[in-house]
């Protein structure tokens, strides 16, 4: 899928769980997990798309003809390097800051990384998005400083 494909998607799936429907509370914030290495929004990229549920599901949601969600729980992770971020403009500017912030506390990336929107997602608007951008992480060295201090 690439980035154009995915917005799109975004769009609706938007539409999809804010239409009135006896469904939408059923539903939570968009979620994305990127497998590939880079995002490169013009190449196609190994993309999963979802949905949070407020509720117990087990058939598949069909967002439109030819778009259809299965369920399945995410696996767990014990540890995550998780930063919100608000606007797509400087999107990449949030993935160095937490890529830099894992490097100064060693920390390693050990996983698939996710994005949430919290709220609604805007298309018209995307200064308005706030997403948190969230890794699967291990820390590097056992004797490095211990990351909470730097916290406070």
């Amino acid at each position: 899928m690439t980035g154009e494909q995915l917005y799109d998607l975004f769009e609706v799936l938007n539409q999809r769980i804010l239409a009135p429907s006896a469904e939408k509370g059923r539903y939570g914030s968009i979620l994305t997990i990127l497998y590939s290495d880079l995002f490169t929004p013009e190449e196609t990229m190994d993309i999963e798309i979802g949905v949070l549920l407020h509720t117990e599901r087990t058939e598949p949601l069909r967002i439109a003809a030819d778009i259809q969600f299965s369920v399945r729980d995410l696996p767990a992770v014990e540890q995550m390097a998780t930063i919100i971020h608000q606007g797509l403009d400087d999107h990449p500017l949030t993935y160095n800051a937490l890529g830099h912030w894992l490097e100064q506390h060693h920390f390693s990336i050990v996983g698939p990384g996710r994005e949430m929107v919290l709220g609604a997602y805007a298309p018209d608007r995307p200064e308005t998005c706030v997403m948190e951008i969230a890794f699967p992480v291990e820390r590097e060295n056992a004797m490095a400083s211990d990351v909470f201090s730097s916290l406070h």
